[in-house]
């Protein structure tokens, strides 16, 4: 009896062992913002997002998401890592007034900096347009703010 009870946890804890080591694959993702001036008062939110829901500006929804603040000029750049693959959207923008949303006027096009990961210069953003595959070890993506 010991030994069938021994053998039957040892085999349990051998699959939980290997089905750990496949694990999920993961990729890191990393973002640059080129030629751009931050000032004290504003802050840069860069938001990923896994899925139309809250996009592209409710950091609640997103899958990841940085604030930075402070006096910048030229290239800013970050990498997010452990990233599980799928699809994702990137939204960058530039909360001049730190409030922290994207101000919109009354038809919701954005009045701040903004920009996606599929370069899209329109200021009403969809999910499908600014998506893409995460299905690599790492991504590079250069976001333009318009």
């Amino acid at each position: 009896m010991f030994s069938l009870k021994y053998l039957i946890t040892s085999s349990l804890l051998l699959l939980l062992f290997f089905n750990s080591l496949q694990g999920q694959d993961t990729g890191s993702i990393t973002i640059s913002i080129p030629d751009f001036e931050f000032s004290r008062r504003g802050q840069l939110i860069v938001l990923i997002f896994e899925s139309k829901e809250g996009f592209p500006t409710d950091i609640n929804l997103a899958h990841r998401f940085s604030k930075s603040r402070g006096d910048n000029i030229g290239e800013m750049i970050g990498t997010f890592g452990a990233v599980p693959y799928g699809e994702y959207a990137i939204v960058a923008y530039y909360d001049k007034n730190s409030n922290n949303k994207l101000d919109t006027n009354f038809l919701g096009i954005s009045k701040e900096p903004i920009g996606t990961s599929s370069g899209s210069k329109f200021r009403r953003l969809k999910f499908e347009k600014a998506s893409f595959i995460l299905n690599e070890p790492s991504k590079e993506f250069e976001i333009k703010l318009y």
